[in-house]
This record gives C-alpha cells, sequence and structure tokens, in this order.
C-alpha cells in the first residue's frame, strides 16, 4: 500500500515537473514583472501561482531563483546566437549555453528530490495519523454516537 501511494505521489511529483518545463518565454511572458518567484502571479494560464513564494521554504525560494536566473540567462544568449553571424562566436555563445543548460538540470534533478523527500515525509505523516485512528476506533466510533444521538459531554475541555 505505501509502495502505491508513494508512486503516485512520485508521478503527481513529475506531472507537476513537466508543466513547469513549459516554454519559458511563454511562462516568463504569463508571470508579469515580479515573476514565478515574486509571491504574486499577475499572468493567467494553466499554471497560474503555481510557484509562489508562500508554499516555499527558504531554500526552495534560492534554488526556483537561481533556476529562474539560469533560464533568463539561456534565453538570452539563445537570442544572442540567433543575431550572431560569426560561426566562432556562435561557437563560444553554444559553448557558454551548454553549460548553463547543464547547471539549470541538475539544480531542476535537486528540486525534485527535495521534492520526493517532501511527499515522502507526508506520506508517513499519513500513515502515522492513520494508524492512531486505527487503534482508537472504538473511541472515535463512541464519540461519534454520541454527538449523533445528541449525548454529548457538555463540560469537555
Amino acid at each position: 500500500m505505501r509502495k502505491l501511494i508513494v508512486t503516485t505521489l512520485v508521478l503527481l511529483l513529475a506531472l507537476s515537473f513537466t508543466l513547469y518545463a513549459q516554454p519559458m518565454e511563454r511562462r516568463f511572458a504569463e508571470a508579469g514583472s515580479k515573476g514565478m518567484l515574486g509571491g504574486e502571479y499577475s499572468g493567467g494560464g494553466q499554471n497560474k501561482g503555481m510557484f509562489q513564494k508562500k508554499d516555499m521554504d527558504p531554500e526552495m525560494q534560492k534554488m526556483m531563483k537561481q533556476m529562474q536566473e539560469l533560464n533568463q540567462e539561456a534565453m538570452e544568449l539563445a537570442k544572442e546566437y540567433k543575431e550572431e553571424t560569426s560561426q566562432r562566436n556562435k561557437e563560444k555563445i553554444k559553448s557558454k549555453m551548454e553549460g548553463i543548460l547543464d547547471k539549470a538540470f541538475d539544480l531542476r534533478l535537486e528540486i525534485g528530490e527535495k521534492g520526493v523527500e517532501k511527499l515522502k515525509d507526508k506520506v508517513d505523516e499519513l500513515e502515522e495519523s492513520l494508524q492512531k485512528r486505527k487503534s482508537s476506533k472504538d473511541e472515535i466510533i463512541e464519540n461519534h454516537l454520541k454527538k449523533l444521538l445528541g449525548e454529548e459531554k457538555h463540560l469537555e475541555w
């Protein structure tokens, strides 16, 4: 059962990263001036509010900001590459882009790994909660029965 839950959560996480991997130009255009990490999301689109600042811990915010900066740098270099006429300069730009994309990919993997760890922690919490409820089944049923029958304790804290 645990493997099924973890697998499902990992698939959901993978789906969220697939959505994140959409063309960055469109995402930046949708994000408005503060971008995905600014705590606001002025643009529309299907990912509205997906990566808001309030939803992330400071470490994740930092990594997402780095990801945004790397993607922005790669987009600027791609524009330079398209405008460049010298083959020698194009090769230099392409080499720079490869290094940036390598860093961005590693960062994306790290973000994914941290996301999976958080999901595993959440699954552990849910399993613990279910076990507590299982062990308290009779008491929970008795309390709910009293409540439904109007026999609640009026002096409960």
